[in-house]
This record gives C-alpha cells, sequence and structure tokens, in this order.
C-alpha cells in the first residue's frame, strides 16, 4: 500500500462522498486511484476535498486573527 493508498483510505472525505452518491466508500477510494472510472463519484469527492481545503484556509485565517487580538 503506497501512501496515497494510505491517505484515501484514512480520509473521511471518502466516506462521504460515499454517502452522497449512494456507494460503498470502497468504491470512491478505487475511483479516486484510478482503479474504477465513475465520474460522478469522482467529481462529487473532488468538490469535497476543493471546499474542504477552503474550510481549512478559513478557519486558518480566522484563528490567526483571533489569536492576534489575543495578544
Amino acid at each position: 500500500m503506497n501512501s496515497m493508498d494510505k491517505q484515501i483510505k484514512y480520509d473521511n472525505t471518502a466516506r462521504i462522498a460515499a454517502g452522497i452518491c449512494g456507494v460503498s466508500d470502497n468504491l470512491v477510494r478505487k475511483v479516486v486511484r484510478g482503479d474504477r472510472d465513475n465520474e460522478v463519484v469522482f467529481t462529487v469527492f473532488m468538490e469535497l476535498k476543493e471546499r474542504e481545503a477552503e474550510a481549512i484556509e478559513h478557519v486558518t485565517s480566522v484563528y490567526h486573527e483571533l489569536s492576534k487580538q489575543a495578544v
């Protein structure tokens, strides 16, 4: 198992995408790895990852602003 497989395996985004698409999280991981072809599942997964990254970036900036105010 390479590092990308491990990253996908422990990624809750695969589980969330599976719930949205009504498929197993195992299928989502296979699609992301390229073992299976399912454009809808891949698009949902990637959209979730993009939104997750945006949310993390936003929360990080809020944290830094609050940290500056607390000092």
